[in-house]
C-alpha cells in the first residue's frame, strides 16, 4: 500500500505515464488472465491513482498523468492519443503550463 502513503507527499512537479493494465503489475500482482480479476485490479488502481496522486494532498496541483488502458509495460508511449495528444505532447503541455 505504499502509493497511498507516499503519493500525497510528492512535492516535485511530476507527470506519470502509466497504463492501468500494466503487464508487469497484472502478471505479478493479479496473477490471472481472467477479465474479472484484471478489471477489478484496474478499477482499484484508478481509485488509488486519482484519490492519492492526482487529487490528494497539498501537492496534487503538481501532479499530472497520461493514464491509458493499453496492456503493456513500458514503451509505445507515442503510439496513441488521448484528447488529441500523445504522451510526449501531453507531458510537454503539462510542464509548460507549470513553468
Amino acid at each position: 500500500n505504499w502509493p497511498e502513503v507516499t503519493a500525497p507527499y510528492i512535492s516535485t512537479l511530476t507527470f506519470a505515464l502509466q497504463s492501468q493494465y500494466d503487464l508487469f503489475q497484472v502478471n505479478c500482482e493479479v496473477n490471472s488472465n481472467l477479465p474479472g480479476p484484471i478489471n477489478a485490479y484496474a478499477e482499484r488502481f484508478r481509485q488509488v491513482f486519482f484519490e492519492y496522486y492526482l487529487n490528494g494532498g497539498d501537492y496534487a496541483s503538481l501532479h499530472g498523468a497520461f493514464l491509458d488502458s493499453c496492456s503493456r509495460h513500458c514503451g509505445e508511449w507515442d503510439a496513441f492519443d488521448i484528447d488529441e495528444d500523445n504522451s510526449g505532447q501531453a507531458s510537454v503541455k503539462f510542464y509548460d503550463n507549470h513553468g
